[in-house]
């Protein structure tokens, strides 16, 4: 990892020893065939709020070890390379009016060995109140770790919109040394870089996921995608689950053929709502992608187009229990994996979970108003996974 502290430049423009390139592709650190522009378009691109890449002064076609991708009044991407020019780091900022926000971002640690290098990977996600999510992927998804930090207010996560003569200061949020590193295993590099990005800020512990005060502050199960998926994959192979299990802090509940697993709710606290709503979404967009790696692209079913009926479909019952949005997946030919979205956010009663049924409950039109053969209720709240919790 590089960890390089900003320039301060004396005059307006772009800062010292900085120079302009566009296009250039930040996902490599190659500079091969690119071609520069002058700091006058470069400062004539930033006002029209176009794209521009800052990178330090080089020769053609070295490898850089940073860039900054900028978007003045949108978004800016710091990057950092190794020496073969593969990115290592990468972290976005969104603009706001006259302040960014430290959106999320994600770094790599490897290490060379007999059976290959051995690679970890932190990734975090920060959202508008100061929460934080990170999460260090490790070679085996057992080894996971997921972090949650409810506020993280040292984490330096938002500060004034930079200038155009300012911008690099956005590389110097980690306030890391290479020095913490030395003779650390991918591992403990990873470690160190995750509890860095949120500053000492108090994580959250298991009873602040699942015990009474996540009723009113709302929760997000701190389990990895790769975690939920071997929690499915499970339900997945045994056919359905036992009633009532947590697995890998993923709760599992049981309605008749229907198995949920719940991914997170929003709380009774306003103060609250909108990160869980920002968390959630970041989950389950994770959760989706890695479902469409292995069952292709989903189907969504249709909730809007008429009332529940009174056959008691898995579709009606959808509906009844506040469904405004589900998309199935057929990895199995018995079963089918819906990601359901219900309730409202501006309400306060956000709830997403993903459902294993029968493939025949969901194989057509018709048989989603198909009367089940044991009726269910797939409602579900908060308060059944902290029941479910206090048993574990």
């Amino acid at each position: 990892m590089i960890f390089r502290k900003k320039q301060n430049p004396a005059d307006a423009g772009l800062p010292d020893g900085t120079v302009a390139l566009h296009p250039f592709d930040d996902r490599l650190g190659r500079t091969a065939g690119v071609p520069q522009i002058s700091a006058q378009d470069a400062e004539t691109r930033w006002a029209a709020g176009e794209e521009i890449h800052l990178l330090p002064a080089h020769d053609a076609g070295d490898v850089v070890p940073w860039s900054l991708t900028a978007r003045r009044g949108r978004d800016y991407v710091v990057n950092e390379y190794a020496a073969d020019g593969r990115r290592v780091r990468s972290e976005r900022w969104v603009q706001d009016g006259d302040r960014v926000r430290m959106a999320g971002g994600e770094a790599r640690f490897e290490q060379d060995g007999d059976q290959g290098p051995t690679a970890y990977q932190v990734e975090w996600d920060a959202y508008p109140g100061g929460a934080m999510r990170i999460e260090t992927i490790a070679p085996r998804s057992e080894d996971d770790q997921v972090t949650g930090f409810r506020s993280a207010p040292e984490a330096r996560i938002e500060r004034p919109a930079p200038t155009v003569d300012t911008v690099l200061d956005l590389r110097d949020s980690d306030d890391l040394d290479a020095a913490a590193f030395a003779g650390l295993g991918p591992r403990e590099a990873a470690e160190l870089y995750a509890r860095s990005r949120a500053r000492g800020a108090a994580p959250l512990t298991t009873e602040d996921v699942f015990g009474e005060a996540s009723l009113r502050t709302g929760a997000v199960v701190l389990a990895s995608a790769r975690q939920i998926m071997d929690v499915v994959d499970g339900i997945l192979h045994r056919g359905r689950a036992t009633d009532g299990v947590m697995e890998s802090r993923v709760p599992v509940l049981q309605r008749g053929a229907a198995t949920i697993v719940p991914l997170g709710a929003q709380g009774a606290a306003l103060e609250h709502q909108a990160d869980v709503r920002a968390e959630l979404v970041e989950l389950s967009n994770s959760v989706r992608w890695a479902i469409e790696h292995r069952a292709g692209s989903r189907v969504s079913l249709d909730l809007a187009d008429a009332p529940p009926s009174g056959e008691r479909s898995y579709r009606s019952q959808l509906v009844t229990a506040g469904a405004t949005r589900a998309g199935v997946w057929r990895p199995e030919p018995g079963l089918a994996v819906v990601l359901v979205v219900s309730g409202d956010p501006d309400a306060g009663t956000l709830t997403h979970a993903l459902h294993i049924v029968p493939s025949g409950w969901v194989a057509s039109p018709d048989a989603l108003e198909r009367p089940l053969d044991e009726p269910i209720d797939v409602a579900w709240s908060w308060a059944d996974v902290v029941s479910l919790a206090s048993s574990w």
